[in-house]
């Protein structure tokens, strides 16, 4: 049995090690990912109009409704999990 630890860039996954692990039972989880996956690793700044949609964005404005779009900041890895999506023609809508 092979594990994938050789990080991101070989196709391994994210990394936990004794100082992760007490940090996770030290603060609430979520706090903890929010720093693994945005703050020490790669967020991505991503277009978002207000119907939810991110691929029908030109200029800041949506083409389905003509409305003005904001900006998010969101981990690279869910930026990549939407693009997969949309490529098996599954619609995302961000609320």
């Amino acid at each position: 049995m092979y594990f994938f630890l050789q990080g991101r860039a070989n196709g391994g996954g994210l990394r936990v090690g004794e100082m992760e692990k007490d940090a996770l039972l030290a603060h609430s989880v979520p706090h903890v990912l929010v720093e693994r996956l945005m703050h020490s690793s790669d967020a991505y700044e991503m277009q978002v109009c207000a119907c939810g949609l991110t691929h029908s964005i030109r200029g800041g404005v949506c083409n389905r409704c003509d409305r003005a779009a904001h900006a998010i900041t969101v981990p690279y890895a869910f930026k990549l999990l939407q693009q997969e999506l949309q490529s098996m023609m599954i619609e995302v809508k961000l609320q």
